[in-house]
């Protein structure tokens, strides 16, 4: 079945012009170690695309809004227990999203597939093919990763993504990370990645530590990138979300910090960056569930970007 989703990715990727997971905002990223260069003005007039700007955008796997699988909820000793409705091996989700950004420039729009294997507990495998438009350019992007059990406690996880244009979004991606699940709830991660853009190249490491109680969870995750040869940045994300019914969830994706931008073949800011996503899945039948997303991203003086998402998934 592995063979039959990238397959699919592969074709998606193909077929680019016509057609593009998760696609919730970038976090951003806390003040920076690396030389700053000051900012160029804000025309009056905006250009459709700042003049060289490069959004350096972190891995999938540490930006994706969806919380970890339920937690066992809390129940009422008066109430007899109702058991979760199956989760079944295979899912894929469908869906686009729509940013405007101020100043005058361009809006962003997308649209995404992604698709998800479960082969057992705590080990997937999962696919993603999206069409980004900014900037009144167009990217397109592969990505693929899975999660391995290493024992009862521990659990690695790879991602690799690639973009054949890319225009703005990363040439390639490596990440990997290691899961760690205590008791009473609690789990903390580390991971390391590594982001090669058309002018630079970015290495990433994030520490979280996460809990979860009853119908919630909280998570709290460091960033720390690096530009090698000019310095780096940080930022921090706090994560919020509330589990209902059987397996529906809602939460907030907070996060600040500055994050690296290149201005130039030469040049790199750190700009500071404010988000705030409100993000949930309701399943509106047993095998077909809604993703929405609503977001305010700020991106230093030169924009604050209001987006939405809504995807279709399906479970089979």
């Amino acid at each position: 079945m592995s063979v039959k989703y990238f397959g699919l990715c592969v074709a998606m990727i193909m077929s680019a012009n016509t057609w593009a997971v998760d696609g919730v905002a970038n976090p951003g990223a806390a003040p920076t170690a690396a030389p700053v260069v000051t900012p160029a003005p804000v025309p009056s007039k905006a250009p459709d695309i700042p003049p060289a700007i490069v959004d350096v955008e972190l891995p999938a796997a540490f930006t994706a809004a969806q919380p970890n699988p339920l937690p066992v909820p809390d129940t009422n000793p008066s109430e007899p227990s109702k058991p979760p409705a199956d989760i079944l091996p295979y899912q894929m989700e469908v869906g686009s999203s729509f940013s405007k950004l101020s100043n005058g420039y361009a809006n962003w729009s997308s649209l995404y597939v992604n698709a998800e294997m479960k082969l057992a507990k705590r080990n997937n495998i999962y696919l993603m093919a999206r069409k980004e438009n900014r900037y009144s350019k167009s990217d397109t992007e592969c990505m693929g990763g899975f999660y391995e059990p290493i024992d009862d406690h521990f659990t690695a996880v790879v991602e690799a993504s690639i973009s054949p244009e890319h225009n703005f979004l990363a040439v390639r991606s490596l990440l990997g990370e290691i899961e760690y699940f205590g008791t009473n709830g609690w789990s903390g991660e580390v991971g390391f990645g590594r982001t090669e853009y058309n002018i630079t190249i970015v290495n990433l490491l994030t520490l979280t530590a996460e809990r979860s109680w009853g119908n919630y969870r909280v998570a709290y995750t460091r960033f720390q990138s690096f530009l090698p040869g000019v310095g780096a940045a940080n930022s921090n994300q706090m994560q919020v979300s509330k589990y209902y019914g059987d397996r529906n969830w809602y939460g907030v994706t907070i996060s600040n910090g500055n994050e690296l931008e290149a201005l130039s073949t030469t040049q790199v800011q750190s700009s500071h960056v404010r988000t705030l996503v409100f993000s949930g899945l309701h399943w509106l039948k047993p095998r077909l569930g809604l993703t929405y997303s609503l977001g305010n991203f700020r991106q230093g003086n030169f924009y604050t970007r209001n987006g939405i998402q809504f995807g279709l998934r399906q479970q089979f």
